[in-house]
């Protein structure tokens, strides 16, 4: 399994633009659009604020996470179209494989957020994945 954490880069600047009822019509599109692009078997839920995690089970291969990612990225790169406004953002993600022997709930979201913040870094608009654990496959 793996942990995808994302948030929205430069969301501050949708509610100091635009006010917080866009930013909170976003927040319910980028909800949506992250419905539709992971798997169905994923689950996905807001933690807060401009933050969001899809838990990836079963997967078949690490590839399988980095496709979502990609998709989940190519969702939110679309403009969006809130209350007639044309509003257009981008997510980073983190993506943290899960090695059950040694990862505890907490610290795999600890990871996910350590690579989240290395897409940040990375220039944003990107995932940042994990290594994977040798038991989980690398194809």
């Amino acid at each position: 399994m793996a942990l995808l954490y994302l948030d929205l880069d430069h969301f501050k600047q949708v509610n100091d633009s635009w006010g917080h009822p866009v930013g909170d019509a976003l927040l319910k599109a980028v909800a949506e659009r992250l419905s539709q692009a992971k798997r169905t078997t994923d689950f996905a839920a807001r933690l807060g604020g401009d933050e969001f995690v899809v838990v990836l089970e079963a997967l078949g291969s690490a590839g399988a996470a980095s496709r979502v990612a990609d998709a989940i990225l190519r969702a939110m790169a679309r403009p969006f179209v809130i209350d007639g406004r044309i509003v257009q953002v981008s997510a980073s993600v983190g993506v943290a494989f899960c090695d059950h022997e040694r990862h505890s709930g907490e610290q795999l979201i600890r990871l996910a957020d350590e690579m989240l913040y290395q897409a940040k870094g990375a220039g944003r608009n990107n995932a940042q994945l994990s290594p994977v654990p040798a038991s989980a496959g690398a194809a």
